[in-house]
C-alpha cells in the first residue's frame, strides 16, 4: 500500500515510513525526511548535546567510583 509523505509529497511503500504508535500507526513524514530532520536538528544543537553527554559520563564516572 503507498502513501505520501507530507513534507517531500512523494509516495512511498507503508515501510518506507517508522512507526509512530508501533504496530497502530505510521509516521507522516518518510524515513528519509525523518533522518534528514534529526541530522539537522542535531547540527544545531550540537553543543547541547554534547554537554548532556559530558554530564551523563561524570554521573556514570562517579557510581563506578562509588561501586
Amino acid at each position: 500500500m503507498k502513501k505520501k509523505c507530507s513534507k517531500c509529497g512523494i509516495s512511498y511503500d507503508e515501510g518506507e515510513f517508522n512507526w509512530k504508535i508501533k504496530g497502530v500507526k505510521r509516521s507522516y513524514h518518510c524515513k528519509h525526511c525523518s533522518r534528514a530532520y534529526v541530522k539537522k536538528h542535531y547540527d544545531l544543537n550540537q553543543k547541547y548535546y554534547s554537554d548532556k553527554a559530558r554530564k551523563r559520563d561524570l554521573v556514570i564516572r562517579h557510581e563506578y567510583q562509588k561501586y
